[in-house]
């Protein structure tokens, strides 16, 4: 019974709908799209001359595998054409070094909030590189849209503040 629920966790993790943030030319959501068959990957940007680019990357680049690789313009903080276009919103929404400016910070945030599923099991993975913005803004603000956080120590960084940020939305009990 044990090893059939454990088949059944690796089928279902490999299921994901994955949302990445700011996906540039989309290797970070292609590799993920490699990595969960039969899953959903909506690659999103803001940038007309990226979605150009990225449509002809994943055009060529998809894995035959039964992922739905898709790609949309967006804008943080105008997320809701993609909320209703994916209601059941995201297991797992990526973001890797997209934070330049302090203005992009909260649309960033609220988009993740809106679009990423609740529930323990539901990341947002942010993988931060200092530019012109702390870290310290950028987890105080999510702190305060109900984000809480851990450092994923695995990944060694040369840099103070430059680490991968395991995010998940704060459970109901620890908010009261």
């Amino acid at each position: 019974q044990q090893q059939q629920q454990q088949q059944q966790q690796q089928q279902q993790q490999g299921r994901r709908h994955v949302l990445e943030l700011g996906c540039g030319l989309g290797l970070c959501g292609l590799l993920a799209s490699q990595l969960n068959p039969q899953g959903v990957v909506v690659l999103t940007d803001g940038d007309e001359l990226t979605m150009e680019k990225l449509a002809v990357n994943v055009e060529e680049n998809t894995v035959r595998n039964g992922c739905a690789v898709t790609a949309r313009t967006l804008l943080w903080g105008e997320h809701e054409e993609l909320v209703a276009e994916f209601p059941d919103l995201f297991d797992l929404v990526l973001a890797a070094d997209v934070i330049y400016e302090e203005e992009a910070i909260e649309p960033l945030l609220k988009t993740v909030v809106a679009t990423l599923k609740e529930g323990p099991e539901a990341l947002f993975l942010l993988s931060f590189a200092r530019r012109n913005v702390s870290v310290e803004k950028v987890l105080k603000a999510a702190r305060g849209m109900g984000l809480v956080y851990e450092v994923d120590e695995s990944f060694v960084c040369s840099a103070k503040g430059e680490h991968v940020y395991v995010m998940r939305r704060r459970a109901q009990q620890q908010e009261q």
